[in-house]
């Protein structure tokens, strides 16, 4: 499993943010709808760190 970070909408259109684990992206925007949250953006956790060290 790796993990993935995601900002995603409540029913009330509050933005929220977190950082699951599972297998792919497809999975967690599945895990997402399932708490009734709207998934607007998934990336490999790991890969946000790689951009940020780089700077």
């Amino acid at each position: 499993m790796a993990a993935f970070e995601y900002r995603a909408l409540d029913s009330k259109g509050k933005e929220k943010k977190g950082i699951l684990e599972a297998d792919t992206a497809k999975q967690v925007r599945q895990m997402l709808r399932e708490k009734a949250l709207m998934p607007l953006e998934v990336a490999p956790a790991a890969e946000k760190d790689k951009q940020q060290s780089s700077d």
